[in-house]
């Protein structure tokens, strides 16, 4: 049997801080919204093709980027009230970054301590934006891409036996979840970019071909290509991009973005004092999601995940130094 140790603890001392103390996760004014969409999904039986939330005197057309997560989400409401739905959220929450980071971040780490350190500073970076919102199954699938990934650069399969051929499921998944999957597409991309720099063309060549798999997975939806016109028109409306605050970008003053900014100065500061060398797919990753998570906070947890790893080794390489 097993043995308890320090992260297990760890775990645990979340997960109670996190369900008993704090600020309610549904105090954002989309929860409403999702969960009654998912109820017209279930009562209905399809997925709605017209906004029906608008106060119009017709409907125009709509598309539903997540409606399987707002579906589960309303399941877990009918099921449990707002008990289950809070407790179904931090399940998820929990998966992310410890069923499926944590255990990336303990093969890279020299101690038990030094994978403490690093579970610590991404959970407190990665909290900013836990709240009851379709986003958190993203973070999920956003690790399991990562982790998947940087096994097979690294030459061992994870999970079990089939390693990166999952990858096409998980994007047919997280297209019917939220809209975030191309956030995965970057993950491959900065693989193929580090093969291609490596001369490993066979295995850039495999990459490519998961990627295009992946891309042509997403297309199952019952959408289809609308999904992607659809996604590109929110982001170009400035009005939905001022409605909800984790558009804005990193506001300094406020104690919440402590654990990120820890991350981010601490991979900056070790990477200048130990001799370790961050791969380069690493490295992309690095640049590009702090970028993003300075220029719009709903990146932060994204920034944790792709961070946690190349931190642990800074940090290992400094305890041998």
């Amino acid at each position: 049997m097993k043995r308890i140790g320090l992260l297990d603890i760890f775990a645990l001392i979340v997960l109670l801080s996190l369900a008993f103390g704090g600020q309610s996760m549904a105090g954002d004014p989309g929860v409403g919204w999702h969960l009654l969409n998912g109820k017209l999904i279930v009562d209905g039986g399809s997925v709605p093709r017209v906004d029906e939330f608008l106060a119009r005197d017709t409907s125009p057309p709509w598309v539903a980027n997540q409606w399987l997560s707002d579906v589960l989400l309303y399941l877990m409401f009918a099921a449990g009230d707002w008990a289950g739905v809070h407790l179904f959220v931090l399940a998820v929450f929990l998966v992310a970054f410890f069923g499926v980071l944590t255990g990336l971040i303990k093969e890279n780490s020299r101690g038990v301590m030094t994978a403490f350190v690093v579970a610590l500073l991404v959970l407190l970076a990665a909290s900013v934006q836990l709240f009851i919102r379709p986003v958190v199954f993203s973070f999920l699938l956003f690790a399991l891409c990562y982790r998947i990934v940087r096994t097979w650069l690294e030459g061992r399969i994870w999970p079990g036996s089939f390693g990166i051929l999952l990858l096409p499921l998980i994007f047919a998944l997280w297209a019917n979840l939220h809209p975030a999957f191309p956030l995965g597409g970057l993950v491959l991309i900065a693989a193929v970019v580090q093969l291609l720099v490596e001369k490993e063309f066979a295995k850039a060549k495999r990459g490519i071909i998961i990627g295009m798999a992946c891309l042509s997975a997403t297309l199952i939806n019952p959408y289809g290509l609308r999904l992607y016109t659809a996604g590109a028109g929110l982001v170009g409306d400035s009005y939905f991009m001022n409605l909800n605050v984790e558009w804005y970008s990193v506001d300094t003053h406020q104690l919440l973005f402590g654990g990120f900014a820890a991350i981010v100065f601490s991979v900056l500061i070790l990477s200048s004092l130990v001799a370790a060398r961050l791969m380069l797919f690493d490295r992309l990753l690095l640049l590009l999601f702090v970028v993003l998570a300075v220029v719009f906070r709903r990146y932060i947890p994204f920034c944790a995940i792709v961070a946690a790893t190349p931190l642990a080794v800074l940090l290992s390489s400094l305890e041998l130094s």
